[in-house]
């Protein structure tokens, strides 16, 4: 299954484009920042023959999307730093206006069109539980929401964008068929479901190689997973600042002091070292934290292929990923349990 799903993903990779410039349209976004900032941010959608992948700037907090589809599909934004900004249902003729929160993560406002209106709606009611990194309280919400809305379009929006699948005990096959066919369509539903496996995508399962990062003091950190035979790399930024306060760094605290031969790696997306110290100076953490320059992007980290941030990857002695997940208690969990497992093989070799 899972190679089938590789060779399904090869394949909608070789559709890959980058906009050039067509200045035909049917569908358009307006929309404003708080605070009237000025920034590069980029959006990737299906238009229903290639995945479409362009920056946008926005200039004094103002900015504009017009692009051009076959049928429904999502539009994700990101921030510069790869942060997930919002995902807006579109589809031919749809024309919305929007106001974006980017100090509150899903605080956006949305008019002109009723099923946008209604998922942020969802993600502005559940913001607390989304920001908390709380995966399985997360997925219980959504399915209660595809429970009480078969024939809702924003099920299947909630299912795509919103839901963990990553999750052992997940039920996204089950959820998809609960939902009404019309509310699911083949549009919508196809690129991201295939798009999805990015999670254990041939690069994704690529060795982790050693790298170079730069740790609180300025120096160069030299990061080779030999040295431990246990790692947890996470990735994060001040746009997950109420994830990170309420339950990244208090996760990893606990995991730090109770498994001390677990390595933690807490990389940053900051814009630079300053911003880096600034989001970090109130974390009392003694595991150890780093920056990489260029964020997502970065060269130094295009092995690991990494779709959206705040990411976690466990990774064994051999550079091996063990684990890839946007949950963060899905990660503690499994490093624990990896750990305990390690420590039950070691006593009984020594045994013998």
């Amino acid at each position: 299954m899972r190679l089938l799903a590789r060779y399904i993903l090869i394949a909608v990779i070789s559709l890959l484009t980058f906009s050039c410039g067509d200045d035909s349209y049917n569908f358009t976004i307006e929309g404003t920042l708080s605070g009237g900032e000025t920034r590069t941010m980029r959006i990737t959608y299906y238009d229903g023959e290639k995945l479409v992948s362009r920056q946008i700037g926005a200039r004094d907090g103002k900015f504009e999307i017009k692009g051009l589809v076959q049928g429904p599909t999502i539009l994700d934004m990101y921030n510069y730093d790869g942060s997930l900004l919002a995902n807006y249902y579109i589809d031919k003729d749809t024309e919305i206006k929007t106001k974006i929160n980017v100090s509150r993560r899903g605080d956006i406002e949305v008019t002109g069109d009723e099923v946008n209106k209604s998922y942020f709606a969802f993600i502005s009611q559940n913001a607390d539980a989304l920001a908390s990194g709380n995966s399985p309280k997360v997925n219980n919400l959504v399915e209660d929401y595809i429970a009480g809305h078969p024939q809702d379009l924003v099920s299947t929006m909630l299912l795509l964008t919103v839901y963990d699948s990553s999750l052992p005990e997940s039920k996204a096959y089950e959820l998809f068929e609960k939902i009404d066919p019309e509310a699911r369509p083949i549009s919508l539903v196809e690129p991201f479901t295939t798009i999805s496996n990015r999670l254990w995508s041939e690069d994704g399962l690529k060795k982790v190689p050693p790298m170079d990062l730069v740790m609180l003091s300025d120096s160069i950190f030299h990061f080779d997973p030999a040295k431990k035979a246990l790692n947890l790399l996470t990735f994060s930024t001040t746009n997950n600042s109420n994830e990170r306060k309420d339950s990244i760094v208090d996760s990893l605290k606990a995991l730090s002091k109770s498994n001390k031969k677990i390595r933690i790696i807490d990389i940053s997306f900051e814009s630079d070292t300053i911003n880096f110290k600034r989001s970090v100076h109130n974390d009392s953490a003694d595991w150890e934290q780093a920056w990489v320059p260029g964020g997502i992007s970065s060269r130094a980290l295009e092995a690991l292929d990494l779709p959206a941030v705040p990411y976690f990857i466990i990774v064994d002695s051999v550079g091996q990923q063990l684990l890839r997940t946007r949950s963060l208690s899905l990660a503690v969990d499994s490093v624990r349990a990896l750990d305990k497992k390690m420590k039950k093989e070691q006593k009984k070799e020594q045994t013998k």
